[in-house]
C-alpha cells in the first residue's frame, strides 16, 4: 500500500500553519507528536519540521512572541521569563558548542597550516572573538553580577 501523495507546500505556508497552531494553545505548547496529529492530514512530517523553523526563523519575531521549546511543552509561546531564559541559554550553549567546536577542529588546523594568509587569520580572529564573547555571556547569565545594595 502506498502513502497518498500530499500536495508541495513552501516553508512559509507551512510555518504559517504551524504558527496558527501554536498560537491557539499558546502559552502552552504542542509536542511534535502533537504537531503532526493536528496538521498531519494534509501536510507531511518534514513539512511541519520545515514549518517549525520557519516559525523560529519568522514567524516569532513577527508576532512579537518568544518561542521557546522544552522536553515537558514542545514547541510554543510561554508566558513565563523562566522558560524564555531557560531556551535562550541552552540555544546559546549549542551555538557556542558547534561554533567552538569548528574553530577547535577546522579554523586552528588550518591557520597552522597556512599562518600568513589573510583571509584565515582574519576568519580565525572573528571566530575566536564570537567563541569568546559568547562563552562570557553564558556564564555572565549562569551568575550573574551580585546587584548593589539600595539599586
Amino acid at each position: 500500500m502506498t502513502t497518498p501523495q500530499r500536495p508541495r507546500r513552501s516553508r512559509a505556508d507551512s510555518g504559517e500553519q504551524v504558527l496558527r497552531h501554536l498560537l491557539e494553545v499558546a502559552p502552552a505548547g504542542l509536542s511534535r507528536a502533537a504537531l503532526l496529529e493536528r496538521l498531519g492530514a494534509t501536510y507531511t512530517p518534514s513539512q511541519v519540521s520545515s514549518g517549525t523553523v520557519w516559525v523560529k526563523e519568522v514567524g516569532a519575531s513577527r508576532e512579537g512572541r518568544p518561542f521557546a521549546w522544552s522536553r515537558r511543552n514542545g514547541s510554543g509561546f510561554p508566558d513565563d521569563v523562566q522558560d524564555w531564559i531557560g531556551y535562550e541559554l541552552s540555544q546559546g550553549r549549542r551555538a557556542y558548542t558547534v561554533l567552538d567546536r569548528l574553530l577547535k577542529s577546522t579554523v586552528d588546523p588550518h591557520l597552522q597550516q597556512h599562518p600568513e594568509d589573510p583571509v584565515i587569520r582574519r576568519l580565525h580572529e572573528r571566530f575566536s572573538t564570537a567563541v569568546r564573547e559568547v562563552g562570557i555571556a553564558l556564564e555572565e547569565l549562569k551568575h550573574p553580577p551580585a546587584t548593589p545594595a539600595g539599586v
